[in-house]
């Protein structure tokens, strides 16, 4: 494993751990978020997928992170035989990361939601901002801000006077809409998800991808299953795809054929809900976390960003939300904040590094 790799997974670790941190010290005897930690197993679809999958996970076998399952026994923990797209059956195998789990986010951004608002938070459901945060220094501009007055931010709900920062973390929602100067560095991309009824097990393990990560799942304590993905079966695979208003039909169709026929659900289960959402990606595959300052000499440092997680954020944001209210506040820890930003967020995820970067083509 690359000294990048190790840095993310040391990352992604930290940020696991405040997750359950928090969850430990929510009242009432801590908060339930369905977390699974039986470890996850990514499929292979075909013959080639596998043997590149097995080298990549040879560099990181010695780490302890992964391990290569042979077909006995994913046969063994998927309760249905695999089908790959090569019509092989069994499958020929899985990596096995021991050390993942899953949650149910929902549940979580509700414990995150109710702690906030017990320390004062308000919050302003359903409405829009309207225009860019920032910009010149047209009196039009939205984001205009008078030597030592507050940052007007104009609203659905009205007028906004902002007296300390203002923090962007509409991922790929609207973010270069509200910010102008990162429409080269951040896309949208759709997702879809589909979620049936409570089914019997049927797998052994916290959550399943396959196809390259195009498609994963996870079964949830109630036996509800949750499965996404599968864009990569249409032209252009959504990417720049910003309306989250419509179903994809054939995406819809992809996600219960894969549930039928790789994991044995049944053929007509039907689907309690079906949504789609929009990722944020960047031109690099990294978060933007930081001043928009950063980006280049004479942005407002007063205005933050943190979007752009490429499809991976559960995994990350609990140390990016404190990390960048850190950074609002001054620098200056709040209590149960980390007293410091994790040097990931500073070395990886910073805006300074788009200083040298190519935009989109």
């Amino acid at each position: 494993m690359s000294q990048g790799d190790h840095a993310a997974a040391d990352f992604e670790a930290a940020s696991a751990q405040a997750t359950k941190d928090f969850v430990a010290s929510y009242p009432d005897g801590g908060l339930d978020i369905d977390l699974d930690l039986r470890g996850c197993l990514e499929l292979p679809a075909s013959a080639e997928e596998w043997a590149s999958m097995q080298e990549l996970a040879a560099g990181m076998a010695l780490d302890g992170d992964v391990s290569c399952w042979g077909a006995p026994a994913v046969a063994a923990t998927v309760r249905h035989p695999q089908r790959g797209s090569d019509g092989e059956d069994p499958a020929h195998g899985a990596l096995h990361y021991p050390g993942r789990g899953t949650m149910y986010p929902a549940k979580l951004v509700g414990g995150l939601a109710q702690a906030a608002k017990d320390l004062g938070a308000t919050f302003h459901c359903g409405v829009q901002v309207l225009g860019p945060i920032t910009g010149g220094p047209s009196p039009s501009t939205m984001g205009n801000r008078a030597p030592g007055g507050p940052r007007i931010v104009n609203t659905s709900d009205g007028r906004i006077s902002v007296l300390k920062a203002v923090i962007v973390c509409t991922n790929g929602y609207g973010t270069p809409a509200l910010l102008p100067e990162l429409t080269d560095y951040i896309y949208p991309v759709r997702n879809q998800v589909l979620m049936t009824p409570p089914l019997p097990p049927l797998w052994d393990v916290s959550g399943i991808c396959t196809h390259d990560d195009f498609t994963y799942a996870m079964q949830r304590c109630d036996g509800r299953v949750c499965i996404g993905g599968c864009r990569n079966i249409i032209s252009g695979m959504e990417v720049g795809v910003s309306d989250d208003s419509v179903l994809v039909p054939a995406v819809g169709l992809a996600l219960r054929k894969m549930l039928h026929e790789r994991f044995g659900a049944p053929a007509d289960v039907p689907v309690e809900h079906e949504w789609t959402g929009i990722l944020g990606f960047t031109v690099d595959g990294s978060p933007l976390v930081g001043p928009l300052s950063d980006l280049a000499d004479g942005l407002p440092a007063d205005v933050f960003v943190a979007a752009g997680f490429c499809g991976h954020g559960m995994t990350v944001c609990p140390l990016v939300g404190a990390a960048v209210a850190n950074m609002a506040l001054g620098g200056a820890a709040a209590e149960g904040m980390t007293s410091s930003v994790h040097p990931y967020i500073q070395q990886t995820m910073s805006l300074r590094r788009l200083r040298q970067s190519t935009a989109i083509e």
